[in-house]
């Protein structure tokens, strides 16, 4: 067997030409693959860093309470819940968040706006991720009524820091309110879900909704009202387990909570907004909560990534039928060549599975070398895109970048994966032509050259 192995490594270049021209295409099947998988990687690992730098946690618990037959969208008593998850995970890390869709006002220039409230002294995730072109985080502080706007939002209307524009909200009760908003600073953000945001304080989108009024008129914990709560772990690897025991931890305290039933119910857990309330048919107050990890959060993520692997795949079973018509083709011109060959180790008492066997492994060698030719060029383009290429940071295809940067994430398991695979393909294809050559008689073989 040593001696089949050593003769199929030395025949798998004997015809120069022809075993490169085979070889390329393993080494471009390689690369595809390999890419294909990196940016599923890159883009899944990305979109879930902007989210939880953002709009999302690794825990983010949504939902709605029934109040005086009225269903409103938000988590009530976030104190007690957040002392639930403190008592349940003491080294996590909770934080609030108030959103909701206004028009701003400005010189006669109106456009709708995503606002979202922040608890400034408690929440710091925004300070590392957002460029001031004017203003600054400090000054944000320093208000109560200040908000920061991107530099989009400040192009469109002419803003300039420290001008005040108004807010028009219709709010929870149906009535509608006004606002006066200072501007605290302007800014540009890599981060693509921030890139829209206009961030407030908490308090005043809270005051701004008439949520303290909601309160006051219904007997109800208004001021213990957000749209959403984070949770943020040290170690995220086991979300899973650890929304299971919330999920049981806050359904022991009264509330009803449950994980998302659907992929959409877990989406609308990063999108929840303040609107109107609605009439509910039944009488008891009640608070239900929905938890979400991070990972139903990306649910429809993996939903436009399986399509994008699904034409990766597609392309790359074009060009592997491509190949096995060339393993054929290549195979069987190498077996005609070498009926000499053939006929004189069949004389000699080599077995036909062996000379099976040698065509097989010097196909196989051929595949594995140039699969790791692919392998090394692939990281080598990968690295390239990374660090060399830059992509605008606005637009639709932000969501796939990090601060402008395509990233690609290939990983050992991937490698080894598509490596073995090119390779397993190049010996089943082999198989078939290989067995013709090794069934040649060696009377036949010989008689063909003499």
């Amino acid at each position: 067997m040593g001696k089949i192995f050593s003769l199929a490594f030395k025949n798998a270049f004997r015809q120069k030409k022809r075993s490169v021209t085979l070889g390329v295409n393993y080494a471009v099947v390689t690369l595809l693959l390999l890419l294909v998988l990196s940016f599923s990687n890159g883009v899944r690992a990305t979109i879930g860093n902007t989210l939880v730098r953002g709009t999302a946690g690794h825990l983010t618990i949504s939902g709605e309470y029934v109040s005086e037959k009225r269903v409103l969208i938000g988590v009530q008593a976030y104190e007690r819940i957040t002392r639930t998850v403190k008592d349940l995970f003491p080294d996590s890390t909770v934080v609030k968040r108030y959103n909701f869709s206004s028009a701003l006002y400005y010189r006669g220039i109106s456009k709708r706006l995503s606002f979202i409230g922040v608890d400034a002294a408690v929440d710091q995730s925004f300070t590392g991720q957002l460029s001031f072109a004017a203003g600054s985080w400090e000054a944000f502080l320093a208000a109560p009524n200040a908000v920061i706007v991107p530099r989009s939002v400040a192009e469109y209307y002419g803003l300039s820091n420290g001008e005040e524009v108004l807010i028009s909200r219709r709010t929870r009760l149906g009535a509608f309110n006004t606002g006066t908003l200072k501007i605290a600073g302007i800014h540009d953000t890599g981060n693509f879900f921030l890139s829209e945001l206009v961030l407030c304080h908490f308090d005043f989108l809270q005051d701004l909704d008439l949520t303290p009024a909601y309160r006051d008129r219904f007997n109800a914990a208004g001021r213990e009202t957000a749209t959403t709560l984070f949770v943020y772990f040290k170690d995220p690897s086991n979300l899973t387990a650890e929304r299971d025991l919330l999920v049981n931890a806050l359904n022991a305290r009264g509330f009803e909570a449950s994980g998302p039933k659907t992929s959409n119910d877990a989406i609308s857990a990063v999108t929840a907004a303040s609107p109107r309330y609605t009439v509910a048919d039944r009488d008891p107050n009640i608070i239900r909560l929905t938890v979400s990890t991070l990972d139903e959060v990306l649910g429809i993520v993996g939903t436009v990534l399986a399509v994008v692997n699904g034409i990766g795949i597609f392309i790359t079973l074009i060009l592997l039928f491509i190949i096995a018509v060339s393993i054929f083709i290549n195979l069987r011109m190498t077996i005609n060549e070498r009926l000499e060959e053939i006929g004189t180790m069949r004389a000699m008492g080599v077995e036909a599975g062996s000379v099976t066997r040698l065509f097989i492994l010097e196909n196989t060698v051929l595949a594995l070398f140039f699969s790791l030719i692919g392998t090394a060029v692939s990281l080598l383009l990968m690295g390239a895109l990374t660090l060399f290429v830059r992509f605008p940071a606005a637009g639709q295809i932000g969501v796939i970048l990090d601060a402008g940067k395509l990233v690609l994430v290939p990983t050992v398991p991937d490698v080894l994966l598509v490596v073995g695979l090119v390779t397993a393909f190049a010996a089943l294809f082999s198989f078939f032509p290989a067995r013709y050559g090794g069934r040649i008689k060696p009377v036949d073989a010989l008689s063909s050259t003499y």
